[in-house]
């Protein structure tokens, strides 16, 4: 199974939405297509830094992240997710261009400028239609103002709406989750850094949220962060007792320092669940979906915990109401295929692999050597029976594959499901060398049927549990 999208994203009550055999046309389709008429849309374009210092990519990222999730939390307005405005940085497409595939009647845009600790932001909200400005604004602030300034550009953009705030809301799209600068800016570094998932990165972020909380002990948002970056460590890179306890005890403290965080809870249960304690897992999930039915790593990581558990009804519900969260998010899209399959479901399998590669094809025609992207199109299409194609995919990313863990799994995948068995016994080896081990989750990975019952394969799982 492939394991990645938009970096590496791990193997990773209410009715669920409907089965991909009814959606047969709507993940791959402008969102438009499924788009609510009678709710007003924003999509919040990431903003751009005109920062004399590149490295300040990372503010203006979280600035746009943090309206994003914000504005998500508002009861009628619907907001794309951030792997669809991001898809579209720096493409130079025009508002209606962007609107379009987007299926949104507004847009906002922004810039940053950051010098030491002044910054401008400029901001603008655009009706998609005529291209009338709503609204806009420049602040000349202090960094340390700048929860200040999210609060007011939220504020700004519900009142242009005409949208009626509950006293919930309008206390969310204001509320801090430290009150010092320094420890948001190291925890928006490091938040940049967990996205983008290679081993480097989950070491930087793992660094970046550990500073942010020496500066805010009480910063239960960095505490989630870093207990997230453990489990992740545990499943991908490192499967040691120490990052294992580490999860379990970062996620427990910031469920303790902010029992209302939806991220803590998240954070929780994914540790939980790779102690195997699937019950105590899945109560953290349900309570991080009340507390933010919108989360959508909450529906995603109870997802992939209960696929390790061998329970894939619950899986294929967690993936749709993921998708059904972020209809634009391509990971929880990636898994259900063969759930799908599992479960018999084969007409839902193959619509689901099709709509994956017209993602990822329209990805590839703004970064054609997008690793993530090029290694989910060639799954989808080594699953559809496409070998030759899948096969021209995959030699693409060979040359880049290197020593990381997940990009040799993922080929392995790629190898087994095209019937290349020495090539994904290989890719499966080299893989657990660079530090992959995750022998349940290999069990439950249909994409490896084909080298199932090879010696290597046996061994290798063997020397997996053995810990050699």
């Amino acid at each position: 199974m492939i394991l990645a999208a938009g970096w590496w994203l791990g193997r990773g009550g209410e009715r669920a939405p409907a089965v991909a055999d009814e959606r047969a046309g709507g993940f791959g389709a402008d969102l438009a297509s499924t788009a609510r008429s009678d709710m007003p849309s924003v999509a919040v374009l990431p903003f751009a830094n005109l920062s004399a210092d590149p490295d300040n990519e990372y503010f203006t990222d979280g600035l746009t992240e943090e309206l994003i999730g914000a504005l998500a939390n508002v009861e009628g307005l619907r907001i794309p997710a951030r792997t669809s405005v991001y898809a579209l940085k720096e493409t130079n497409l025009d508002i209606q261009e962007i609107g379009r595939r987007l299926g949104v009647d507004n847009i906002l845009e922004g810039s940053v400028r950051k010098a030491g600790d002044q910054l401008r932001i400029s901001v603008q909200l655009i009706k998609v239609s005529d291209g009338f400005n709503l609204w806009s604004e420049t602040y000349d602030r202090q960094f340390e103002d700048v929860f200040v300034i999210q609060g007011e550009i939220a504020g700004n953009i519900v009142e242009a709406l005409q949208l009626t705030l509950s006293p919930v809301e309008k206390q969310a799209l204001r509320s801090e989750r430290t009150t010092d600068f320094k420890a948001y800016e190291f925890y928006l570094r490091g938040r940049g850094h967990y996205r983008r998932r290679t081993r480097t990165d989950f070491d930087s972020a793992r660094e970046m949220f550990s500073k942010a909380i020496e500066i805010d002990s009480g910063y239960a948002l960095a505490w989630a962060g870093l207990a997230d970056t453990y489990t992740e460590f545990w499943r991908n890179y490192e499967s040691t007792e120490e990052n294992l306890k580490q999860a379990e005890e970062t996620s427990r403290e910031a469920v303790e320092l902010d029992p209302n965080l939806a991220e803590a809870h998240a954070a929780r249960g994914f540790a939980l669940g790779q102690r195997q304690l699937y019950d105590e897992a899945a109560a953290a999930f349900r309570r991080a979906m009340e507390l933010n039915p919108r989360l959508f790593e909450a529906y995603y990581y109870y997802g992939t915990v209960a696929f390790s558990a061998g329970r894939l009804e619950t899986a294929a519900e967690m993936f749709e109401k993921a998708t059904e969260a972020a209809p634009d998010e391509i990971r929880a899209l990636q898994l259900l295929p063969q759930i799908y399959t599992r479960l018999g479901r084969d007409s839902a399998a193959a619509a689901a692999n099709r709509q994956r590669v017209e993602v990822v094809e329209r990805r590839l025609e703004f970064n054609p050597d997008d690793v993530p992207m090029l290694l989910d199109g060639a799954s989808a299409l080594a699953a559809l029976g496409e070998r030759q194609r899948s096969l021209e995919w995959a030699s693409r990313i060979l040359d880049k594959a290197g020593n990381d863990a997940l990009v040799l799994y993922n080929l392995a995948c790629l190898y087994s499901l095209a019937g290349e068995v020495t090539s994904a016994l290989e890719a499966l080896e080299k893989s657990y060398a660079a530090g992959l081990a995750d022998p349940e989750w290999m069990r439950q990975d249909s994409d490896l049927d084909n080298i199932r019952k090879h010696a290597r394969y046996k061994e290798l799982v063997k020397r997996m549990e053995a810990g050699t």
